[in-house]
């Protein structure tokens, strides 16, 4: 062969490297997906029913509505008062920053039953949707909230949750870093971002025309029955 033949290129560095990197991220997600798919295809239904009040007292005058949680097949039954639904949530928020958390119904005091019976829907409807994401379902704070059964064991159980543990794992939070941590923005991921605040902004001026307007009708409502 010639000696003074130049050698073959393969590629810089740069595009070796971008190049195993691609192929790394490739095989996390498709560990991943077959992660969230293994996670989401093992059954777990939770319904909030039979909500029962204390009665009321001169040192507790509002008592709590405690509801029955069922989670089958664990075949665990729990009392929860709207209270530990916000502390679920809440742990949630700041565990999985930048997930959309699902919301909680109305809180009120002295509901009414009705007011109870609407509530206890938007709590299983809280609880359906937590459910269908497979970090939040393999969470340790859901577990605890669905198994914990003395209120001993409830309570010690969140002081547990709300202190940071390094050594022992949170599946689901775990899960939600590794995929935070091989995400790539898109590109031009700016211009994305300042499109969407853009149509958010025309859509909060319909909504604000729109609650002025139900507003006005509500008004000549109450008008017209006076």
């Amino acid at each position: 062969s010639n000696k003074n033949e130049s050698p073959k290129t393969i590629g810089s560095e740069d595009e070796i490297s971008n190049g195993e990197n691609t192929k790394n991220a490739e095989v996390f997600w498709e560990e991943h997906e077959e992660w969230s798919m293994n996670v989401l295809s093992k059954p777990l239904t939770v319904t909030i029913k039979d909500p029962m009040q204390a009665e009321r007292s001169f040192t507790n005058p509002n008592p709590p509505v405690m509801y029955l949680v069922v989670a089958e097949p664990l075949g665990t039954k729990v009392r929860r008062r709207y209270s530990d639904f916000e502390w679920l949530k809440d742990i949630m928020q700041s565990r999985y920053v930048g997930m959309m958390v699902p919301p909680l119904p109305e809180k009120k005091v002295g509901a009414t039953q009705k007011f109870v019976q609407s509530r206890m829907r938007g709590l299983n409807m809280f609880m359906a949707r937590l459910l269908e994401n497979p970090y939040l379902k393999t969470d340790s704070a859901i577990l605890l909230f669905l198994k914990a059964n003395d209120l001993d064991q409830w309570e010690q159980g969140k002081k547990e949750e709300e202190t940071p543990n390094t050594s022992k794992r949170n599946e689901g939070q775990y899960r939600w870093m590794q995929a935070l941590t091989n995400y790539t923005l898109p590109k031009q991921a700016d211009r994305l971002v300042a499109d969407i605040s853009s149509q958010i902004e025309s859509l909060e001026c319909v909504m604000r025309a729109l609650l002025h307007s139900c507003s006005s009708l509500v008004a000549n409502a109450y008008a017209y029955a006076a």
